[in-house]
């Protein structure tokens, strides 16, 4: 008797129970992640600390608290940005730099972020700058604000000064001065250097607050020491092997953490916040950066 080779097949009971395993398994590792990606690495807030050897020679270090990327929305509350705060303010900085992205895209409650961010200029020096979300002819094609000056005014109200393509000279008791430059972001077409980066031979310290560390590149051959960048999240999602696919700039090289580039030193903070309030292998962070002398 001829075998009926049209017949179907039917996998085998054994092979059934390992291909459901199979799916159940990957299903239950895919709720694993987005519950670590949405629930738990977003709010598990840490300290980056580094050490940046640009002072002269028996100068006291001096402590810069650097706030990046608050991101208030929906999915990042005040209340946490609020925490951020709490902890800044606990590592006794002698100054504070937020180096922009306040917000994400549209927000209205500016006197009670105001008041949160006062916390930190009532008690410490603290200066801005802005970010590419913080308003712009960019952002107002992508549903956020057409200007800065919402969130330059929420700041100003908070006793905060705005660096817009700006230096101040900064004067800490029992601390050698320095120049503190900060820029208006690159993105948004606000990035003015021109005219900030003459030389001097006797010229203190320069530490920078630009936005989107991809700036270095136009000011590379200007005299400063250190540059605050913000921006990536820190890759916001990194793989496991380490790539950061969805970070925002031209030089992968430079995502996060303190690197020397250049005879330049750059510092790229992991942030507060984020973008859909999405993490992985990339908790956000504030950080603090001790200057430190050079010998």
């Amino acid at each position: 008797m001829e075998k009926d080779n049209n017949i179907e097949k039917r996998p085998s009971p054994s092979k059934l129970f390992t291909r459901r395993r199979m799916l159940t398994g990957m299903a239950a590792c895919a709720a694993a992640v987005y519950t670590d990606m949405r629930f738990i690495e977003p709010n598990w807030l840490g300290v980056g600390k580094h050490q940046v050897p640009i002072l002269p020679n028996g100068a006291e270090p001096i402590r810069i608290l650097q706030l990046s990327d608050l991101h208030v929305s929906h999915e990042v509350p005040l209340d946490f940005i609020d925490a951020a705060v709490d902890l800044g303010l606990k590592q006794n900085p002698d100054i504070i730099c937020l180096t922009g992205d306040f917000i994400t895209k549209q927000w209205n409650e500016w006197n009670a972020y105001s008041r949160i961010l006062a916390r930190l200029s009532k008690s410490i020096p603290t200066y801005a700058s802005t970010g590419n979300h913080d308003g712009g002819p960019m952002m107002r094609t992508r549903g956020g604000l057409g200007t800065p000056n919402y969130v330059i005014g929420m700041l100003e109200k908070a006793d905060i000064p705005v660096l817009m393509n700006q230096r101040q000279e900064i004067a800490l008791p029992g601390k050698v001065p320095f120049e503190l430059l900060g820029f208006g972001d690159l993105w948004e077409d606000d990035f003015q250097p021109r005219g900030l980066f003459e030389k001097n031979h006797a010229r203190p310290v320069r530490v920078l607050m630009s936005h989107n560390p991809d700036t270095k590149d136009l000011i590379a051959n200007s005299e400063w020491e250190l540059m605050l960048s913000g921006h990536t999240h820190g890759g916001q999602l990194i793989l496991p092997w380490g790539s950061s696919p969805i970070a925002p700039v031209a030089d992968k090289r430079f995502v996060r953490g303190l690197h020397h580039w250049n005879n330049h030193w750059l510092h790229i903070t992991k942030g507060v916040g984020s973008i859909w309030n999405l993490r992985l292998n990339c908790h956000p962070e504030i950080s603090l950066i001790e200057l430190t002398s050079a010998a």
